[in-house]
Order: C-alpha cells, then structure tokens, then sequence
C-alpha cells in the first residue's frame, strides 16, 4: 500500500518476510507468483477494512508514470497483480532467475570444466559448479549409459530446476530428485587458473580504483561507490592504460558484478588468474581484478542481480580524451 506495506523485510535475514498488512504469504513453488491474504483487523483511519482492491489499486498508483522511476523501479519485477477474493491478491513476478545463484550437477557425473566466459581455464574436475548471474561455464561430461537429471539448485531458495540426458534406456526419477553430487563443495572461480595463453600482458597498473557495491532490502537501495546510477561518478580509464579495480562488497548479500566491453583478469595482470568479464562477490567478500583499456566508450558496470541493477547499483567506465 502507498503508506503501510503488506509485509517488510528482515535486516539480518535477507530471505524472510514478515507480515504487516497481510496475515498469510503463500509463494508458488516455481517463484512465478506470490499472494498475500490481508488481516482482517487491518483498517483505514476512518475503520473502513483493508481490501485486496484497495491493495490493486495502490499497485497501479506506484506503477504508474506519475510516481517516480526510483518508485517504479522497485516493483519492475512484477508483471501485474490479480485480486483473487475480497482479502487475497496474488502479484505475478516476471524474471525468477535474475536475482539466483544456482549449484548444477549432472547425476552420476563429475564435470571437466574448460572455459569460464569465454576463456579457456587449466581444466579442473568437480562434481558441482556455482553459477552466479551472468557467468558462463563450459564443460566436457563423459556421458554413461541411461537417464540422467542434470539439475540446478538455487541457493539460499527452495526447489529444483532440471533437464534430462538420455543416453539409453532407464527410468526416469521424480521430479523432486535430489542428486547427491550437489552435497559436494561447489566449484568456483578462485579455484581456477586461465589456460595458457590467456592471461593479460603483465604490467603494473597506471590507476587502482575502487569499486564499493553496498545497499539494504529496507530501504530496497543497492549502490557502488556510495551512489545510485543516476548520481554516480563513474571510473576512468585512457586508452592504453591498465587499471586495476578493487572490488570490495560492504553488505550481506552476493554481488556478481558485469563489465561492459571488456574482459578483466582477477588478480594481477600477467598472473594465474582466470580471464572474466562477471565476478561473483561474496558478502563482506573482496577481489581485485585487472583490466586493459583497449575499447574506447562509455560502458556500463553493474551488479548482474538485475533487481539490484534497477535499484541503482550501476556505474560506467568512462574513457578521458
């Protein structure tokens, strides 16, 4: 509602919700969707009740093009919103993958993961790979004879998505099946180095600039350097120079973070460090990457949590001339 929320977040528990307005949260196993069932003790100033049509039509006011983009810019994930009884509305959401991080594993194989963004890594062996929003990983699977679920489980969320690699006859497991490869530490960028050949010429950074992704769910305000994107100061770079960014993530949540047009190197330039263009950060986690400024432009740095992104945590790399 414009001034009481159905629900309001926890500080220190990024994932719960407790309820306000609502007395119930029902959310659809897949994440398409998510209802609230509004107390009833719930009233206007006047004692008039809370309705879920009242709730419908606070959503249209906020979605409006009258409010504000930071207003509007918080509900972008939602598709619409569907008053199912007088006390009971259901918000359908739209992307449900743009804020995971998912563990893969194929069952009954290990994976021999090549490439990570394109870039060919020394080959490392695991029976489970974390993927964080944005990365790209390649591997070779020697495939068995039969029926295997490859299956990606989200983290920090309930359930399972997958597909099936049939090879050969066998049965096919429910579709809650579980994989115990996924009990295995996952594998993840630190633990790989770049194929030969890969790594950026070596040289000492012309600038070190920092790069401080921090934010709260309460307010929902995610930023970089201390600034949304439309008040950013954004890095700069010559062109021909190297420049090595000091990742340093301040807040309790995982931040993959994207550079446009450029590929980066985590660790020094010329190290064992594999070739990236998104680096996962973990929470109150840091990382230093090289980049060679070899694109002349102005291209955008953002988290690749794309609800984050549109709550302001974006910069640019600029180039002077």
């Amino acid at each position: 509602l414009m001034f009481e929320s159905l629900a309001v977040r926890s500080g220190d528990e990024p994932d719960a919700m407790y309820g306000l307005l609502a007395e119930d949260i029902q959310v659809a196993p897949d994440k398409s969707w998510i209802a609230f069932r509004i107390n009833p003790k719930a009233r206007f100033i006047n004692g008039d009740p809370v309705t879920a049509a009242d709730v419908a039509h606070s959503f249209e006011m906020l979605t409006s093009k009258e409010v504000s983009p930071a207003t509007r810019t918080q509900l972008e994930g939602v598709a619409g919103a569907t008053v199912l009884d007088a006390r009971t509305i259901r918000f359908d959401l739209k992307e449900r993958t743009a804020d995971t991080i998912f563990n893969v594993a194929l069952t009954g194989h290990d994976l021999k993961v090549t490439h990570t963004d394109g870039y060919p890594v020394e080959p490392v062996t695991t029976s489970t790979l974390s993927i964080g929003m944005g990365e790209r990983y390649d591997a070779i699977v020697t495939l068995g004879d039969g029926v295997f679920p490859f299956v990606a489980e989200p983290v920090g969320k309930a359930g399972l998505a997958r597909a099936l690699i049939r090879t050969g006859a066998g049965r096919v497991p429910a579709p809650s099946w579980r994989p115990s490869e996924l009990d295995g530490y996952p594998l993840t960028v630190e633990m790989l180095q770049s194929g030969p050949g890969i790594a950026l010429p070596a040289a000492d950074p012309d600038s070190v600039q920092d790069v401080v992704l921090s934010g709260s769910m309460t307010p929902y305000l995610w930023t970089i350097n201390g600034q949304t994107y439309e008040n950013t100061d954004p890095l700069m770079v010559k062109q021909g120079q190297a420049t090595r960014l000091r990742i340093q993530n301040h807040s309790m949540m995982p931040h993959p973070l994207h550079v446009h047009g450029h590929t980066f190197q985590i660790g020094p330039a010329g190290g064992s460090g594999p070739r990236k263009d998104t680096v996962l950060v973990p929470a109150m986690g840091a990382v230093e990457v090289d980049l060679t400024a070899d694109n002349p432009g102005q291209w955008m740095v953002h988290c690749h949590n794309a609800y984050h992104a549109e709550a302001g945590m974006m910069t640019r790399l600029d180039y002077l001339t």
